[in-house]
């Protein structure tokens, strides 16, 4: 694996993030949509930065010319990704979302958190084309959310 995979990769797994933490747009009562989502960029923002620190890392181990083999790519996965994503959506389940749009974030977080169980099994998807956060994506886009990665 090239570490331009993995960067994207990467991005796409904050983007998920994001689009999801973006997707709590709603009613004008409760939590303002410009509160919600400073305080849910801010922790997209942290686990983004994380991500990029751990990637970092871990291409610093692999010597110019090669790539990633298979059980180093489970290990990053398993020791970076995964338990940076599951703490991000721990956070952003913390936020309290625009009054009346509960039901529709935590759809939109368990279907992340489905996203995060298949990488978990595979995470070889990280890297080979599928996208395990397909549906978070879709429900984030169905809510009125389009990519959200430029905006954090």
């Amino acid at each position: 694996m090239r570490k331009g995979t993995i960067t994207r990769a990467v991005v796409l797994l904050a983007a998920a993030s994001l689009a999801v933490a973006s997707a709590a747009c709603g009613d004008s009562e409760g939590v303002s949509k410009t509160d919600y989502l400073a305080s849910a960029r801010a922790v997209c923002q942290t686990g983004r930065q994380s991500l990029a620190e751990a990637s970092a890392a871990a291409f610093a181990k692999v010597p110019p010319g090669q790539t990633m083999s298979a059980p180093e790519i489970d290990s990053f996965v398993r020791q970076s990704v995964i338990p940076t994503l599951r703490d991000q959506v721990r956070q952003l389940r913390a936020l309290p979302p625009p009054k009346g749009k509960k039901g529709k974030v935590e759809e939109i977080y368990r279907a992340l958190e489905k996203g995060l169980d298949e990488l978990e099994k595979a995470p070889k998807r990280l890297i080979d084309g599928t996208n395990p956060f397909r549906d978070a994506e879709r429900l984030a886009t169905k809510y009125g959310i389009g990519v959200c990665a430029t905006t954090g």
